[in-house]
């Protein structure tokens, strides 16, 4: 996993899940524009 984020220059981060297991944090990803209801 941390290849991969590097490689995109994000960071990642490994948690526990609220629910039980893992939960895998990536950061500096950048999120595409969702429509909006109006749209």
């Amino acid at each position: 996993m941390s290849e991969v984020a590097d490689a995109h220059g994000w960071t990642v981060a490994v948690t526990d899940s609220e629910g039980g297991g893992a939960r895998f944090e990536f950061r500096g990803v950048a999120r595409p524009n969702r429509p909006t209801a109006e749209s």
